[in-house]
């Protein structure tokens, strides 16, 4: 009996004034599976990932989250299967890396209840496995770009769900930490059975760390399968409009511009 997807979008609608992003999107996000998100400026890479993650809804079409229909079900019940990492962090109050990532265990609290020392313990694990251990206890707001990002991450790992949505998780990363943050959420995608979608702008990153791709070409045309059959040199050109060369590389397949 095959497993039934985390995720199923349906002919899938999305438009957003005069744009449309997709038309007719059908998608299956199954356990274990990293999922990446290409395309050029303006093609709805963020908006495609809200609308998946149920923060906004879709023009036509179904989504159902474990068989279930996404736009019904309580948020709270959501952030226990679902979580996202945003393009842009907001920072209202002056709080700890510790305290921060602790709210990721916030959808598995009752009302007004206090982390306990589990709670406390997966928050510190998250931390580890983003190198950023050392940080629990400085302010938040004494972090670099870099370190935050990695914070950010901590926090969504700290979540425990089962699928992970994340809109450019290599923002403010340097070359060695991209690599490392990405190796660290495809390994925990494995180990935990976690699906991950993620918002690329680097399409050798992509090449390289994720299994299947949505390739956006900008006029609600997405090409989506394993990353052998969609990234190619031909797609890729279309929807990036530049031509590119494709190299043969000893981490795989690679493209630069011509």
């Amino acid at each position: 009996m095959t497993e039934a997807p985390l995720l199923q979008a349906r002919d899938l609608d999305i438009q957003i004034a005069d744009i449309r992003v997709s038309h007719g999107l059908d998608l299956a996000i199954g356990a274990g599976q990293c999922w990446c998100i290409l395309g050029r400026n303006g093609a709805g890479k963020t908006t495609l990932l809200h609308t998946l993650a149920g923060l906004r809804a879709p023009d036509g079409g179904s989504i159902r989250l474990r068989g279930e229909t996404l736009g019904a079900l309580p948020r709270k019940r959501v952030a226990r299967q679902l979580g996202i990492l945003f393009q842009h962090q907001e920072d209202g109050f002056p709080a700890s890396v510790l305290e921060t990532v602790l709210q990721g265990r916030h959808p598995h609290l009752r009302g007004w209840q206090w982390e306990g020392e589990e709670d406390h313990a997966i928050a510190r694990r998250a931390l580890e496995i983003m190198g950023v251990a050392d940080f629990a206890d400085r302010d938040l707001h004494t972090l670099s770009g870099g370190e935050r990002q990695r914070v950010a991450i901590a926090t969504l790992l700290a979540q425990q769900t089962p699928l992970l949505f994340l809109d450019e998780p290599t923002n403010h990363l340097d070359l060695h930490h991209r690599i490392e943050v990405l190796e660290r959420l495809r390994e925990h995608g494995r180990e935990q059975g976690a699906a991950l979608l993620m918002v690329l702008h680097d399409i050798n990153l992509a090449a390289r760390f994720c299994d299947h791709a949505l390739l956006m070409h900008g006029d609600a045309r997405i090409d989506q399968g394993p990353c052998e059959s969609v990234l190619n040199t031909g797609a890729l050109e279309t929807a990036f409009q530049h031509p590119l060369v494709e190299l043969d590389t000893p981490a795989g397949r690679a493209w630069l511009p011509r």
